[in-house]
């Protein structure tokens, strides 16, 4: 059981102690934004729908909107860049 709980535990300690440090900064500023990258698993029998993978360059563009004033009424979400692969 500790070798499945490892990763977990350490993804969500590291998660913790970066969001509190920004937390201590963005509080000072009087706002900012936590951005958590993640993945998750792709069928490999069920090709991208847009035929294509996101690029840093996608990846970079969706995460300056996100951090953006035109993304202020978006909370707690997951924003999908996974061009179709992940299909929720």
């Amino acid at each position: 059981m500790s070798d499945f709980l490892r990763p977990i535990t350490n993804a969500m300690r590291s998660q913790f102690l970066t969001t509190r440090a920004a937390a201590r900064h963005m509080t000072a500023r009087g706002a900012g934004v936590v951005l958590a990258f993640g993945g998750g698993p792709v069928d490999s029998t069920h090709p991208a729908l847009l035929l294509r993978t996101a690029t840093l360059s996608d990846v970079g563009a969706t995460a300056a909107f996100a951090a953006s004033d035109k993304a202020r009424t978006i909370t707690s979400t997951d924003i999908d860049i996974s061009c179709g692969a992940i299909v929720n």
